[in-house]
């Protein structure tokens, strides 16, 4: 019967010592698929970076040839601006309230503003344009803008 007792409490001893290796075991499998998981979401993000690292380098190719773009288009606008028949010549000083003329010219040979008269506001009136220069005079424009008033600070100017 003693030997019964120690046998019962061996096997007590090894049932709970059972639980405590299956315990061990679970613990172990579920940090196991964390592990995994984590890995899979490491792998994921790591694609997307290398994704993303492609895209930013697609941008920046554009962004460069943009740059570019613009740099030829302003040379071009510069080119364009220092012939002399593109930039009517200015009889008197400019002044700070004074509108910068127009940088093209209709096909009719005619300027024409380059906001609508119900968009400008306090222009001057414009010169005529002179035979030497070869320009027609700028009949369109005075149609569209409004006659300087004695507050305007162009009055009195021609």
């Amino acid at each position: 019967e003693h030997a019964l007792q120690i046998q019962q409490q061996e096997l007590k001893d090894l049932q709970a010592g059972m639980t405590v290796m299956r315990d061990a075991v679970l613990r172990h499998t579920e940090a196991e698929a964390r592990r995994r998981a984590l890995t899979d979401r490491i792998s994921d993000m790591e694609a997307r970076v290398t994704e993303f690292q492609g895209q930013q380098k697609m941008l920046i190719s554009h962004m460069s040839e943009m740059r570019n773009q613009v740099t030829t288009l302003s040379d071009a606008l510069a080119n364009a601006l220092a012939l002399p028949e593109a930039v009517p010549k200015v009889t008197h000083s400019p002044s700070l309230n004074d509108r910068p003329p127009p940088l093209s010219m209709p096909p009719q040979g005619e300027w024409l503003p380059l906001t609508p008269p119900s968009v400008t506001r306090r222009q001057k009136k414009p010169d005529k344009g002179t035979p030497s220069t070869g320009q027609a005079p700028r009949a369109s424009l005075e149609a569209h803008q409004s006659m300087p008033g004695p507050s305007h600070p162009a009055a009195g100017r021609e």
